[in-house]
């Protein structure tokens, strides 16, 4: 059930390692999933909700990274047991995603949904 809602929600599952600069230092995580206005991030130290991060990934293996500013929207603090794509983190809006940067995130949303 949960790879359905993901695709009709427009997100998929996407693991990558991600620069995160905020208020509290630079840190390296690991995304989870994407959608075309956001990702989530599981880390064990998660910012708060309403910062604002700089983030630098990769949706391809040397691909060029994708550098755009997001806002903290929401923190799961506990890890739902059991639960796949259930770590601590936080899902992060994106909130000056290029021309560009948007383009590469819908062709891998496509390719990775099948559409």
């Amino acid at each position: 059930m949960e790879g359905r809602l993901a695709r009709r929600s427009g997100r998929c599952e996407f693991q990558a390692p991600i620069q995160i600069d905020g208020p509290d230092g630079t840190t390296i995580a690991l995304t989870e999933n994407i959608g075309p206005g956001g990702l989530f991030v599981a880390t064990s130290n998660p910012s708060r909700v309403g910062d604002r991060l700089s983030l630098i990934f990769r949706m391809w293996h040397g691909d060029t990274p994708i550098v755009v500013d997001g806002e903290v929207r929401w923190v799961r603090a506990s890890p739902l047991p059991g639960a796949r794509g259930g770590a601590r983190g936080m899902g992060i809006r994106f909130t000056n995603l290029s021309l560009s940067a948007s383009a590469t995130v819908q062709e891998f949303l496509r390719r990775s949904n099948g559409t």
